[in-house]
């Protein structure tokens, strides 16, 4: 005769239940957790130092280096840069205002791949000698 919640199989029953429901806990914190781990992190830099001996000239050369350090692909599929002057020390605009133009492009980059993007850009007289160079 079954006695309810007494009966050893219910007791096991709600045993195997709560345990269930731990090892789902444990697979989804696992995979939050590979989500974050096993991204693609791309990294943007210059490749050189370009702009740092600035002349009067109005047209700059810019090279972009962008390179995967995570551990999946990544695709970028597009580009939006702007230039703006301002003085050392001068506070860079919290919100950028991106010009509507933009590069669109289709790179794909596995883990370690580097691709490189060159950009040229017009620098206004007004710009250059608002600033000391």
């Amino acid at each position: 005769m079954s006695t309810g919640w007494l009966d050893p199989i219910a007791i096991f029953t709600l045993f195997l239940v709560i345990a269930t429901g731990i090892l789902a806990y444990i697979a989804w914190r696992q995979d939050q957790t590979n989500r974050t781990v096993q991204r693609a992190y791309v990294k943007i830099a210059t490749r050189s130092s370009g702009l740092a001996g600035v002349s009067r000239s109005s047209v700059m050369d810019l090279a972009l280096s962008l390179k995967n350090f995570g551990e999946t692909p990544a695709t970028i599929t597009e580009f939006v840069l702007d230039h703006k002057v301002v003085n050392h020390g001068d506070p860079l605009p919290i919100y950028p205002k991106y010009p509507v133009p933009k590069r669109k492009t289709r790179i794909f980059l596995v883990r370690g791949e580097e691709y490189t993007t060159y950009w040229t850009f017009t620098v206004l007289s007004e710009e250059l000698r608002s600033i000391d160079v």
